[in-house]
């Protein structure tokens, strides 16, 4: 669990530091959109992430209270969003350890997408191999309640897919 009150008197790289010199989690080199940074457990079970997301953010938080609920979706041990002054924010969330897909993996799924991403609001008579239409078609429902955020279809990219064993799994739906 994320100790609220600790984070709320840091900022961003203090949080960092935090996870690594006093908590020893060994930070991944991850090529992360959004400069965040991204934590491996002692353990290794368990993700931590951390950074200036909105799209993250939304789908972390709307997922925690049940507001998003998806077959496929990570599990999010905890999110925390960190207010500092003015509307400057970061976020702090635990989660599931995936794995990275492959690249046959990739190129299926790949294919797929581009079939799919066209008849999102018309899904009916689609193949789903990978059991994410459902969730795809949740998603594309879901982000018109931000549409003042502007929120891009990240879930659509295989970048944004990762995997639980044999099942795939959305990590990060939103640009």
């Amino acid at each position: 669990m994320i100790d609220k009150n600790k984070y709320s008197t840091l900022n961003i790289n203090e949080a960092c530091d935090y996870y690594t010199n006093q908590l020893g989690y060994i930070e991944l080199q991850v090529i992360s959109p959004m400069e965040n940074r991204i934590f491996l457990s002692p353990d290794q079970n368990s993700i931590v992430r951390i950074g200036h997301d909105l799209g993250y953010d939304i789908y972390a938080s709307s997922v925690m209270n049940g507001d998003l609920v998806l077959s496929n979706a990570v599990n999010i041990y905890d999110h925390y969003k960190v207010k500092r002054s003015g509307d400057v924010f970061y976020t702090i969330t635990e989660m599931e350890r995936l794995h990275e897909l492959d690249g046959q993996d990739i190129e299926k799924l790949e294919a797929w997408r581009a079939k799919v991403e066209k008849r999102l609001n018309q899904p009916t008579g689609l193949c789903d191999p990978y059991s994410l239409l459902n969730d795809f078609v949740a998603l594309n429902t879901f982000i018109f309640k931000y549409s003042h955020e502007k929120l891009g279809h990240d879930y659509l990219q295989s970048k944004n897919i990762m995997k639980r064993g044999e099942q795939f799994i959305i990590i990060d739906p939103f640009a």
